[in-house]
């Protein structure tokens, strides 16, 4: 499976088969592919049950694994065939002529090759240029592509249809208008989250992390904007009075920690709630359970429930609340 509309929506494995015309073909071995974005993305590392420190590899990198094992084991083939995928791997191709391997790797037509000389055209350029054949070099598209996929799209391609995304979301815009809350799903853009974690956490040393927060509730539900672009998150940035420079490594490591604290945990999805450190609640619970949890928290550490004076809307007419 691969990125209908831009989305991973399925386990990417790359293949390596032996092929037969006329006999048929058998499978060598495979090895599952992670795009890039899911390992740095720590809500969506999580979501998935990725292990701790997952090394990313390409799609040519792991054939390269992969052919490595079948030579140990002694298969030889004629030709090792790929598409684009592989021909774009510079390390596959010459993996394979080290190893002295007859290829036939498909490649763009905007794939550059450096000719005699030192003169470096495109494949299209070598085509027009070169090759008297009648035969052409034929461009096909494979679509519009996407940058910034709306969550709409993207819930209807992960849970079986655009009608019960909408549903979904319907049920929780409600619920968040009975708080005054206005969310807008139409209009919210999918994106990798990795960055706008390294802005929370430099905004919580700073002493403006809820700031930060809710800046990022409503770029991403109400404004429409896109909190994976570096060029959002420092306006919002700005906007809040934080100092972070996401084009550097500021915040990065202390994001991955908590990433691998959070796997070592066993969360498994978002949101997760931990008391003392320990005792945890998925999901997305109602005020009853919670309470119930703090209170249960409260009776296995040994601890009473005590009253501060507060305001703020939580808190009962006398301004106390329970903590």
């Amino acid at each position: 499976m691969g990125c209908a509309g831009g989305i991973d929506n399925g386990i990417n494995t790359v293949h390596l088969a032996y092929i037969r015309s006329g006999a048929g073909h058998a499978l060598f071995g495979s090895r599952q592919w992670i795009p890039a974005e899911q390992i740095d993305d720590p809500v969506i590392a999580i979501i998935i049950g990725l292990p701790l420190e997952p090394a990313f590899a390409t799609k040519g990198e792991l054939a390269i694994d992969l052919l490595t094992g079948a030579y140990a084991d002694g298969m030889r083939v004629d030709f090792v065939a790929g598409d684009e995928v592989y021909g774009a791997c510079p390390q596959l191709r010459t993996f394979l002529e080290e190893h002295r391997q007859a290829y036939v790797l498909r490649v763009r037509s905007s794939f550059i090759l450096t000719l005699g000389g030192g003169t470096r055209l495109t494949c299209e350029q070598v085509v027009a240029k070169h090759l008297k054949q009648k035969r052409r070099w034929t461009i096909h598209s494979a679509g519009d592509g996407s940058n910034g996929e709306l969550t709409l799209k993207w819930a209807a391609a992960k849970f079986g249809g655009a009608e019960r995304a909408a549903q979904m979301f319907g049920r929780v815009t409600h619920v968040a208008e009975e708080d005054g809350l206005a969310l807008d799903f139409d209009h919210s853009i999918q994106a990798n989250t990795f960055d706008a974690h390294r802005l929370i956490q430099l905004a919580g040393e700073q002493g403006k992390g809820e700031a930060a927060l809710y800046a990022l509730f409503r770029a991403h539900f109400t404004d429409g904007l896109d909190v994976g672009s570096r060029e959002v998150l420092a306006g919002l940035a700005d906007e809040i009075g934080v100092r972070a420079d996401l084009d550097g490594e500021d915040g990065a490591a202390a994001v991955k920690e908590e990433l691998s604290r959070a796997r070592a945990l066993g969360a498994s999805s978002v949101p997760l709630f931990l008391f003392e450190g320990q005792f945890a609640v998925s999901g997305a619970q109602p005020e009853d359970t919670l309470l119930a949890a703090l209170e249960e928290v409260a009776e296995r550490t040994g601890q009473t429930p005590t009253a501060a004076k507060v305001d703020g809307d939580a808190c009962e007419n006398d301004g106390y609340c329970a903590t």
